[in-house]
C-alpha cells in the first residue's frame, strides 16, 4: 500500500468504519470505481441489507458507464437518464439502472454473483404511477382478448406493483395494446445504443411507487 493510501486508510479506521467500508472508500478515492463482488459480500455481511440498499444499489456509480466512459461516467449516466426522461416523460429522480449493469455482477439469488458481460441485459427501473397504469391497462386488455396468453407471470409482477416490459418481446397480437409504448422506446433504444454504447437489450420495469422498489430489492438482498 502506498503512503497516501495508508494515511487515508488509517484516517477511516480511526473513525471506526468497518473494514469493508474502508476498502470501498479507498477504491473510490484512488480510482477503482464501484465494488467487486467480494467487496459487496463483505459490506452486506458487516453492514446489513438496509445499508447496502441505501448506499450501494441506487448511487450514481454504474458499472456499464464506468466501463464505457471511465473519465466521465457520472456525467454520462446523468445524460442517459435525461434522454430517458425526455422520451418517457418521467423525472430523472425516478429512473435508475439496476442489476448487473449497475453493479458489475448479478444480485439475483442463486446466480453466484455472475459478472456482467456482453450477453447481459440492462435492467432499467422507472417509477411512474401513470405509466404503470398505462402498461397494466395494455396487459389487461390483451389478456382479456381472444388471443391473450396466460397472465401468471404478469400477475406476479403486478402483485408487487410493477410491470416488466421488454420491448423486443412485444410482437404480433400484443402490438395493438402497446403501440404507444413501442413508439416511444424504439427511437430511444437506437439513441441509447449510439450515444452511450449500449447494444444490449433493455428491460424496463415500471413501478407504481418507490416503496415497492424498496420492498422488492430489500427482499432480494435478504436472500443473498
Amino acid at each position: 500500500m502506498d503512503g497516501a493510501r495508508q494515511v487515508v486508510c488509517e484516517f477511516f479506521e480511526i473513525g471506526c468504519l468497518g473494514s469493508a467500508k474502508v476498502e470501498y472508500f479507498l477504491n473510490v478515492i484512488f480510482g477503482a470505481y464501484g465494488m467487486t463482488s467480494d467487496d459487496f459480500v463483505r459490506v452486506l455481511q458487516e453492514q446489513g441489507v438496509r445499508y447496502v440498499y441505501s448506499h450501494c444499489l441506487f448511487n450514481n456509480e454504474v458499472h456499464i458507464f464506468e466501463q464505457n466512459f471511465p473519465d466521465e461516467h457520472l456525467f454520462k449516466y446523468q445524460e442517459f437518464k435525461a434522454r430517458v426522461s425526455d422520451v418517457l416523460g418521467v423525472s430523472l429522480q425516478n429512473i435508475a439502472i439496476v442489476g448487473s449493469a449497475k453493479m458489475g455482477f448479478s444480485l439475483t439469488p442463486g446466480r453466484s454473483y455472475e459478472p456482467f458481460d456482453e450477453d447481459s441485459d440492462l435492467d432499467l427501473i422507472i417509477v411512474c404511477p401513470a405509466l404503470f397504469r398505462e402498461l397494466w391497462g395494455g396487459y389487461f386488455d390483451y389478456i382479456n382478448s381472444f388471443t391473450g396468453r396466460s397472465y401468471s407471470d404478469i400477475a406476479k409482477g403486478v402483485f408487487r406493483h410493477f410491470v416488466s416490459v421488454k420491448a423486443e418481446e412485444v410482437v404480433g397480437d400484443q402490438l395493438q395494446y402497446f403501440q404507444s409504448w413501442i413508439d416511444k422506446v424504439d427511437g430511444l433504444r437506437l439513441q441509447l445504443q449510439l450515444e452511450f454504447k449500449l447494444p444490449m437489450e433493455i428491460n424496463y420495469r415500471v413501478y407504481e411507487d418507490w416503496k415497492y422498489v424498496d420492498k422488492y430489492h430489500m427482499s432480494g438482498l435478504s436472500q443473498l
